[in-house]
């Protein structure tokens, strides 16, 4: 018998019962013919059937042992206890569902306050750069410099507004962050924001040369496309320049 890994619908699951049985009750002279199918709870939550065990993973072996079952033991017999493997087995399955739920819901709660700690560690850097601070028409914070790139309304922020904002980030900061004094996790937001900002900025720039009508010179294209590439990929965190030293527009 070769059962393929699948993942385990309703009316899938009724077929391979089907399927179970009447291989179990016509084509073995016992019931360890079924000694090797798998069932296990896969890291996308769904359920997988297979008669190869996985490796690496938790699973539940659905088997009858020869010893409990009488050579002779009528078919409705045999029914009645691979049915009594699968309930249990799949009782085991339901309480692994339940407890993979719980554990995925507590990661991406975690990780979303991760987000949010990065976040608000970012913006602390930019209400402290030395260069002005306005809202755009969603609300977010942007800084007026070389590379600036939005072109809607804007509502600036004063000294006292700047001030307002340094306290109301701190106090997310402190919410979020499990070390909020933490000055290397502070400084590596600095980077991934001034990052961020140049990338945003080369992505509009490369853009902007392909707009144009007369078609712009290869090595021109390629140069944008490699700014691009240096600042919006994720391992290279290291911007050769820095928001306080740039002119303001």
């Amino acid at each position: 018998m070769q059962l393929k890994s699948l993942v385990i619908s309703d009316n899938v699951l009724t077929r391979l019962k089907k399927i179970i049985l009447l291989i179990t009750l016509f084509n073995s002279p016992t019931i360890t013919a079924f000694a090797d199918v798998y069932k296990w709870v896969g890291d996308d939550g769904n359920v997988y059937y297979s008669d190869k065990q996985p490796k690496n993973i938790e699973c539940e072996q659905i088997r009858i042992e020869q010893r409990d079952v009488d050579k002779c033991a009528s078919k409705a017999e045999s029914r009645r206890r691979l049915e009594e493997a699968e309930k249990k087995a799949d009782q085991r399955i339901e309480e692994r569902q339940k407890k993979y739920t719980a554990n995925y819901a507590s990661k991406k709660a975690q990780l979303a306050k991760q987000q949010k700690c990065l976040d608000s560690r970012k913006q602390l850097e930019l209400l402290k750069a030395k260069l002005p601070v306005y809202r755009d028409t969603k609300g977010k914070l942007h800084v007026v410099w070389k590379y600036d790139t939005y072109k809607g309304e804007r509502k600036y922020l004063d000294d006292t507004g700047r001030t307002s904002e340094i306290k109301r980030t701190k106090k997310l900061i402190a919410a979020y962050c499990q070390y909020p004094g933490d000055s290397e996790a502070q400084s590596k937001a600095r980077k991934q924001w001034i990052r961020s900002e140049l990338c945003v900025a080369a992505r509009e720039d490369l853009k902007a040369i392909k707009r144009t009508q007369v078609r712009a010179p290869e090595d021109a294209i390629k140069k944008k496309q490699q700014r691009v590439k240096l600042y919006c990929t994720d391992n290279i965190i290291n911007a050769p320049i820095t928001l306080d030293t740039l002119p303001t527009k």
